[in-house]
């Protein structure tokens, strides 16, 4: 892995790249993820230096995350960076795959000054063909590249504070009442709830990889379930929520992640039975009510397209807030004016992101 410093005080040109871990790109760290560098009690789970090296395993990618230190060699800033390579060049993203965001953890504002400064040379130096941020629309700072094209998504974030205060009536009272209905229809059956079941992780991969056959979408790619238990602590970073028939049969899951003061619901899966008996409404009320039992104060529904009224629906139900926030993508000039061949090259660069559609719509 290759870290980026830009000393703070200091001119970029004079930027240095190190060799601090090597290794194949699908293998663990050496040392453990926890050796990165990291600015404690900032950040989200996907910025957390576990989660970094996870996508980056997932992905078959390289680390090209971004620091700026002071002169004491402390960090002020961190930008989490994953880069690939193909047909058109480096391609770099904060982050790639499904659902995370990038951005600068920092709570200095010269800092991220400072990063946003030496940003757009860097790029140039290593000679990136395309740059994609992912914001966190939770942190006060954030990237700001020049001449970048910008797409939007609408994150959805409700409060947990009313079940902390009054346990499951203040959750009935915060949601909608078709919501309190599809909570109640799937109580009222046969169903069980856990997230103590054994085979969790091979239960939601069935579910989900069921789910993405029926509708056609993308499933999670092979291997990600295992790699995904073994480098997170499940009840401590995560939990995998199961509905279960009265025989023991899953009929749909969830995964739930933990960081810092929120969680995030990160993958829901079902299958016909599931769906008929509403079973995703009694998982998400066991979880958020576990959730607020254990100090957790926000639950993060993910980012939602302008598009998908359905999905944006079902979240705002339970409560839920907009956050609005941007994909911005930084170009290199010489790959400006060939939108579609960036585009065409998609395939070559899993899980990456190059250019926004809307450029290809407006081409």
């Amino acid at each position: 892995m290759s870290i980026a410093y830009i000393y703070s005080g200091e001119s970029h040109r004079g930027l240095l790249m190190i060799e601090v871990r090597g290794g194949n790109n699908n293998q663990p760290a050496s040392g453990g993820a926890e050796t990165k560098l990291f600015l404690p009690g900032l950040g989200s789970f996907w910025q957390s230096p576990r989660y970094v090296d996870f996508v980056r395993r997932v992905t078959n990618s390289r680390d090209r995350s971004i620091s700026v230190l002071g002169k004491d060699s402390t960090e002020r800033a961190f930008l989490p960076v994953l880069e690939a390579e193909g047909p058109v060049g480096k391609v770099w993203n904060s982050l790639p795959f499904f659902g995370g965001h990038g951005d600068i953890v920092s709570s200095d504002s010269t800092a991220v000054e400072e990063m946003n400064q030496g940003l757009e040379e860097l790029l140039l130096d290593n000679q990136v063909t395309s740059f994609t941020v992912v914001e966190d629309p939770f942190s006060e700072y954030h990237v700001d590249l020049p001449d970048s094209l910008e797409d939007f998504r609408i994150g959805q974030v409700s409060s947990l504070e009313p079940l902390i205060a009054d346990g499951e009536d203040g959750l009935f009272q915060m949601v909608h009442k078709n919501t309190r209905t599809s909570i109640r229809r799937s109580q009222n059956g046969d169903l069980g709830f856990s997230s103590y079941r054994d085979d969790a992780v091979e239960v939601l991969e069935t579910l989900h990889l069921e789910n993405m056959s029926r509708i056609g979408g993308r499933p999670k790619p092979a291997g990600f379930f295992q790699l995904f238990g073994s480098s997170f602590e499940r009840h401590v970073d995560y939990d995998i929520w199961v509905a279960e028939e009265k025989d023991g049969t899953p009929c749909a899951s969830l995964l739930v992640l933990y960081f810092g003061s929120g969680c995030e619901y990160y993958l829901p899966a079902a299958n016909d039975s599931g769906r008929l008996r509403q079973a995703i409404y009694g998982l998400c009320f066991h979880a958020m009510r576990h959730s607020a039992s254990r100090g957790f104060s926000s639950w993060n529904w993910g980012g939602t397209w302008r598009s998908q009224s359905g999905v944006y629906r079902f979240k705002s139900r339970w409560g839920a807030s907009d956050l609005p926030y941007r994909y911005q993508t930084w170009i290199t000039p010489a790959w400006r004016d060939r939108p579609s061949v960036l585009h065409g090259a998609l395939a070559h660069y899993d899980f990456f992101y190059l250019i926004p559609d809307s450029e290809i719509e407006r081409e």
